[in-house]
Order: structure tokens, then C-alpha cells, then sequence
């Protein structure tokens, strides 16, 4: 969406606070009204570009909320894991069958279509990006237009190369690439670098027929950071497998500045290891810009999932967290945190996890306590990922401090603020609730109006730890009067994120299929996000097993076709995970509580 303002025959984007040329009547412009996309295989251009533009007039509004540094915890680091594997799809894809349109609504054309407009922003430079972007609204308004024609209005970016040139190599194939660095001294002071680009796959043992894109997966990246205090750019064009150069500092370089690029960056572990000692010895000011801070720790937590960096080195980088008091670090570290906990929480190294983590996560929330009326937005936001981190591990202050909140709403009728509500409901019930706090609830939530709140009352809902209460909870899923279908799927998901109700809400799905089809049909995206929701945690060979029967006692997979692939895929993922990487990660556990 953009807004114009009318002055004098031009137009005023309340959004990127600048002059572009707009000669009519000022309007409110919707991606996907004024100019709609020419057919199905270009939804991204409606979907990418109001996933992106949002977080430009939030920005203009709040300042202070660092929306377009957000957007790199937000959309780009998470779509990232999703496109990471081979069963992913370009943002402009076939779409040829009904099924096919409902499945790219999804986090490829939201998420990714968002990511790449931002980094041709960056590319190009605002001016020139958004007078390119009036000119297609202008030209193709009350009409459709295709990704072609959108690239066309947008010209050339610096080094002479086309638009349509350098992003046709980030829509029309899959993936996306890691920038391998490679450092060496040079004379007078300077470092010579080489950097290759690879296709980064969710684990390096994947296999795939690189003749299957028609760039062979190389891509124009462009890649930039900052050398003194100059901020300098180098291609890597999708011809070219590495570039050489020099940069004036002895002192590692970050890449892709504030990680507004779509690729991940590894370096050589000599320099992973300094970056983490940085910090360790001299906290965030060692890397000031906290979405740089953000791009290191999440491309350090992926790099060693997938096998191409040693899980050491990731864990090394959270030996500073302990120090870190801005939320988008912390939400990188949470997700890299989230997969190990998920991975570990049957097995006897949880513990030793557990242990760890908190002396990072306590001396945090300590000090900025679960005081949330007077704090800034991104303080909110991290303090609900350290409730989250520090109750998911058991912490008996997080828990304490859930529990007399949850006694106080439910027996004396004390509000809880907005921000703690859904941490409140879940680990209060969790920890402490009865049959009757479940009816208490329940009862709330049936007269409820305003959406956040039923939300929040229906997560917490989903995590009593008595199971009869969980099945009383999935029957009434199948009575719309209590359950709206809205809202059918959200229940049945947050119940199978509970450790007692995952094999509760698989096991009722694989029984009730037949009547989920005959309700919702397999053309329902959402019925064919559910399986995968539930199972892409699994990590044994039994459970994949178990998904694999299920898949061919119920072979039409719908609008959930390519969710079952990437599912499966998901699973085998998980397999090789724990066999190369649990033993490692218990080692430097135990090593580093040692040393605490």
C-alpha cells in the first residue's frame, strides 16, 4: 500500500517521505487494485510488495521501532530457512491447476517477494527505486502487469546491469545463495579477500540437479560492507563463481551490511571465533548496528544446521547474550535456541541445554524484569521472548512469576498486561491449572470480542497438561458453535505445541481425516499446512515412518502438496541433525557450564 498526498502536481509517499512524480488525483494505492498482477504465477507483485510497503509506513510512523530492521527477524531470516530447502519454489512459478494458486499463498511470495524488494531498494538507492515503482503504478493503473513489466519501469542499478537482468536470477529459481569468504594478508596493511557464491541448502548433503534452474543456481549478488568508514559494494554476478579484492583493514569485515541482502555470508572460522571474542570481551559495541549483531547469529545457527560450520562456533556466539539488551539479536539467538530445545526435549541432554541457556536469558530478564507498562516497543518484544526462553526451560522464577499472575486473573480478577497475556494463559495453565481454571477460561473466551484476545485465551487453552481436557478441547472443533471455522486450524496446531498434545492433535488428525476433507476439502491451504505444522519437529525414523503412512493411505495431498514434500524433507533433515550434531552440542554444553 502507498499513500499520496497531493502538492502542487506532485505526490508525497507518506511511506518513503520523499517527492515522487504523480500527476492525478491523490489516493490511496493498493497493490493489487490499482495494478494487479497478469495471472496467478505473479502473485507476488500483490503479496511481496504490501508485505514489504507495511513495513515502510510503519516505519515513517514509529521511528523508534526499527521496522525495516525488524523486517530482517520478521520475514527475511525466516523465509530464508524455508527456501533453503529443495522443495521450495521460485517467487514466479507455473501456476497451471486450482490446488497450485492456493499454495503460493505462502511465505515464498509474502515473505520472500518482501525480502527482494527490499534488497533492490537498497540496490538501487530510494530515489530511484520508488520514482521506478510510481512509474509502473502510473503506467499499468487500473490494469494488470507482469514481473517483466515492473523490472522495465525500474531501469538499470549501478554497473550497468538491467533490473530484469539481475532479479530474474532471485524470482525465477529457488533458493538462495552463502557468500563463502576467504581471507589472506596483503602488503601495506591491507587483506585480500575471495568471495564465492554457493547455493545454500537447509543441510549440504541435499541432493539436487543444479540443470533444474535456468541460472544453474548462481545469482547477482551484491554484496557490501563497510571498509574504515566507507560503505563499498562488489558484484558476484551469476556468471561468475568468486570475485577477488582487497579491503584496508586488518580487522574482520562484516558482509551484507545490516543484512539487507538476501544470502547468508560464511567466513573462515579464524574470524567466526574473533567476531564472537569481540563481543564476548567488549559486549554489543563491538559490532554497534544490532542488525548486523542479528545477521551474524542467525547466519551462524543455520550455517551449522545445515553442516557447513561447526556448532562451537554458533554457540560461541551467544557466550555475550548474557550483555545484550536489544531485541533483534535476541530473536535470532531464540530461534537458533528453539530448534536445538525442540530437537533436544525428549532426550536426556535437554538438561545441560537448559542449564546453559538460562545463565544468558536470567541476568537479562533480571534486570529488565516482567515490568511491561513503562517499556519501549522493542523491549516488549524481547521480554516476551525471554519469558518464553526462560519458561520453555523451566525456570522456576519465570514459572512463579507466570503462576501468581494466572492465580491472580482467574481468582481475583486482576487484568494482566496486554503483552503478557498469551505467556500468562499458557504457562499459568501449564504449570498450575485445574479443570476448573481450564472452564474459567473457556468461559472467557466464549464471550470474547476482541480478536488478540482469543487469540490469547485460545493458546492458552491448548496448554493444560491434562490430556481429557485437550480431547474435551479437539471435540469441540467439531462443533462450529463453539470452535468458528476461522479458527478450527490454530487450535488444532497450538495443541500439537504442546509436549502432552503433540501426539494427541497427530493422532486425532490421522483418525479424522476423512471428515477434515469432507469439510474442508483439499483445496483449503490451511487444511494443507496442518499436517506439516504438526510433524516438522520430528526427528526418528518411527515418526517418519508413521508420516510416510499417512501419506499413502491418504494420497491427495491438494493444496498441500508441496507442504507434505517439504514436511518429509523436513523430518529426514531432523534425522541427520541429531546424528551429526547432538554429541557436539552436549560437549560444548557441558564444557562451557563448566568454565561459568
Amino acid at each position: 500500500m502507498l499513500l499520496y498526498v497531493k502538492t502542487n502536481g506532485r505526490a508525497v509517499s507518506k511511506f518513503s517521505t520523499r517527492i515522487v512524480p504523480f500527476n492525478e488525483k491523490c489516493s490511496l494505492q493498493w497493490f493489487g487494485n490499482i495494478v494487479t498482477m497478469d495471472w496467478w504465477d505473479d502473485l507476488w507483485l500483490n503479496e511481496g510488495f504490501a508485505s514489504f510497503v507495511e513495513y515502510l509506513g510503519a516505519n515513517v510512523s514509529e521511528p523508534a521501532w526499527e521496522m525495516l530492521d525488524q523486517m530482517v527477524v520478521d520475514d527475511v531470516k525466516p523465509v530464508m530457512v524455508t527456501d533453503a530447502g529443495v522443495n521450495s519454489h521460485p517467487i514466479v512459478v507455473d501456476v497451471n491447476h486450482p490446488d497450485q494458486i492456493n499454495e503460493v499463498f505462502d511465505a515464498i511470495s509474502y515473505s520472500k517477494g518482501a525480502s527482494i524488494l527490499r534488497m533492490l531498494q537498497e540496490i538501487l538507492g530510494g530515489e530511484a527505486f520508488f520514482n521506478g515503482i510510481s512509474a509502473y503504478l502510473k503506467k499499468y493503473e487500473w490494469s494488470t502487469a507482469t514481473t517483466d513489466q515492473l523490472w522495465d519501469e525500474l531501469g538499470q542499478v549501478r554497473g550497468g546491469y538491467s533490473v530484469k537482468e539481475v532479479m530474474d536470477t532471485w524470482t525465477l529459481q529457488m533458493g538462495l545463495p552463502y557468500i563463502n569468504i576467504s581471507t589472506a594478508p596483503g602488503s601495506g596493511g591491507i587483506t585480500n579477500v575471495m568471495a564465492s557464491q554457493h547455493r545454500f541448502l537447509a543441510h549440504k548433503s541435499l541432493a539436487y540437479d543444479p540443470n533444474e534452474s535456468p541460472f544453474r543456481y548462481k545469482w547477482f549478488v551484491n554484496l557490501d560492507y563497510i571498509d574504515g568508514n566507507e560503505y563499498k559494494t562488489q558484484w558476484i554476478t551469476k556468471d561468475q563463481d568468486s570475485v577477488t579484492f582487497s579491503v584496508s583493514q586488518t580487522q574482520p569485515v562484516k558482509f551484507n551490511v545490516k543484512d539487507t541482502g538476501f544470502y547468508r555470508v560464511n567466513y573462515p572460522d579464524t574470524v567466526w571465533r574473533d567476531f564472537a571474542q569481540r563481543l564476548n570481551q567488549s559486549g554489543p559495541n563491538a559490532i554497534p548496528e544490532p542488525a548486523d549483531r542479528t545477521g551474524l547469529i542467525d547466519d551462524s545457527f543455520n550455517l551449522a544446521r545445515g553442516g557447513y560450520l561447526s556448532y562451537d562456533v554458533a554457540l560461541k556466539m551467544t557466550s555475550y547474550l548474557d550483555r545484550e539488551f536489544h531485541h533483534l539479536p535476541w530473536d535470532s539467538a531464540f530461534n537458533g535456541i528453539t530448534y536445538i530445545k525442540d530437537m533436544f526435549l525428549n532426550s536426556g541432554m535437554f538438561n545441560t541445554l537448559r542449564k546453559y541457556i538460562l545463565t544468558k536469558v536470567r541476568p537479562v530478564l533480571d534486570k529488565i524484569t516482567w515490568n511491561d507498562e513503562q517499556s519501549s516497543h522493542l523491549e516488549k518484544l524481547m521480554r516476551s521472548n525471554l519469558i518464553q526462553l526462560a519458561c520453555d526451560f523451566s525456570d522456576t522464577d519465570c514459572y512463579g512469576n507466570a503462576t501468581q499472575r494466572f492465580r491472580d486473573f482467574v481468582d481475583r480478577n486482576i487484568s494482566i498486561p496486554p503483552n503478557l497475556r498469551l505467556h500468562v494463559y499458557k504457562y499459568g495453565m501449564s504449570a498450575d491449572g485445574s479443570e476448573a481454571d481450564w472452564e474459567f477460561l473457556w468461559q472467557r473466551f466464549l464471550v470474547e470480542t476482541v480478536p488478540q484476545e482469543r487469540v490469547n485465551l485460545m493458546y492458552g487453552l491448548s496448554f493444560t497438561k491434562h490430556v481429557w481436557l485437550l480431547n474435551r478441547y479437539l471435540d469441540y472443533c467439531k462443533d462450529p458453535t463453539k470452535i468458528l471455522s476461522q479458527d478450527f486450524f490454530a487450535v488444532v496446531t497450538y495443541i500439537s505445541r504442546n509436549p502432552v498434545g503433540n501426539s494427541l492433535a497427530w493422532d486425532w488428525v490421522r483418525n479424522n481425516w476423512e471428515y477434515l476433507v469432507t469439510r474442508f476439502t483439499t483445496g483449503s491451504r490451511s487444511l494443507g499446512r496442518l499436517v506439516p505444522s504438526i510433524v516438522d519437529k520430528y526427528n526418528s525414523r518411527f515418526k517418519l515412518q508413521e508420516v510416510e503412512d499417512f501419506f499413502v493411505k491418504y494420497p491427495d495431498g491438494g493444496a498441500g502438496s508441496r507442504g507434505r514434500d517439504q514436511a518429509r524433507e523436513s523430518i529426514q533433515r531432523n534425522i541427520i541433525w541429531m546424528r551429526d550434531n547432538s554429541g557436539n552440542i552436549k560437549d560444548w554444553l557441558e564444557n562451557n557450564l563448566a568454565d561459568a
